[in-house]
């Protein structure tokens, strides 16, 4: 992947010994390299997925302050993030959710835990 000057890859599956011929076209692979998030948001300040990808990084940063000031999603989401990094209760649902998942990452179980932290999250917020 460092040779590929792209912070967004979309890959496909492909028979080994038959290129042309793909397992799928309705499953794909989506890798987001954020290191590569500055480099992406320098060439193209409208890129809405580096921007985000700042904010993940660190929504403290001057640029992402910036940036808060012409995305009103991004905005808003840290204005949740503010609100919720406030409330102890939900702060202990967070950590005990993420200790569940690594305790039974080696199970398989942790799809289920993923699936219970974006049902909480969606319908806390």
């Amino acid at each position: 992947m460092k040779d590929l000057n792209k912070m967004h890859t979309i890959w496909h599956f492909y028979e080994d010994n038959h290129k042309e011929k793909q397992l799928t076209n309705l499953q794909e692979l989506h890798i987001i390299d954020m290191t590569k998030a500055n480099f992406t948001y320098n060439k193209n300040h409208n890129d809405i997925l580096a921007q985000w990808i700042l904010f993940i990084l660190d929504p403290n940063q001057r640029e992402v302050k910036s940036i808060m000031g012409e995305n009103k999603e991004l905005k808003q989401t840290n204005k949740k993030l503010e609100n919720i990094s406030n409330d102890e209760d939900i702060i202990i649902l967070f950590l005990i959710i993420g200790v569940l998942i690594i305790f039974f990452y080696n199970y398989h179980i942790n799809i289920l835990f993923f699936h219970l932290y974006y049902y909480l999250v969606s319908h806390l917020f």
